[in-house]
């Protein structure tokens, strides 16, 4: 995937899911998150399915890209995704895409759907 800002390739960072629709429509690399979001939180998310800016409804979830893996069977076996969890920090439209400060809603530069 990726980054749906700069365009980079950032498949093992962070995924930018559309909670209305459920999809994934890119990535959002590690230099991107910082300069637009700060640190995200890591551990349980502060606010559920608000944004973790502003406190309003939230557009997006930011999973993480993680790997479990599961040996109760004898043999090792590998799951890996980004899973969206009551623990995944989500924004809002505004502070995704840097428009915090105006009403107008512009699109992403680069999307992966």
């Amino acid at each position: 995937m990726n980054c749906i800002h700069c365009g980079r390739r950032a498949d093992y960072h962070r995924a930018v899911h559309e909670v209305a629709t459920g999809l994934d429509l890119g990535a959002l690399c590690a230099r991107c998150e910082r300069e637009r979001l700060g640190e995200l939180p890591e551990g349980p998310a502060r606010s559920g399915r608000t944004c973790i800016e502003c406190g309003g409804n939230a557009d997006y979830a930011l999973p993480e890209h993680s790997m479990v893996f599961d040996d109760r069977d004898g043999g090792e076996r590998r799951t890996e995704g980004f899973f969206v969890t009551d623990d995944t920090p989500c924004v809002c439209w505004r502070h995704l895409t840097g428009t915090a400060d105006t009403r107008e809603r512009t699109t992403l530069p680069f999307t992966d759907s």
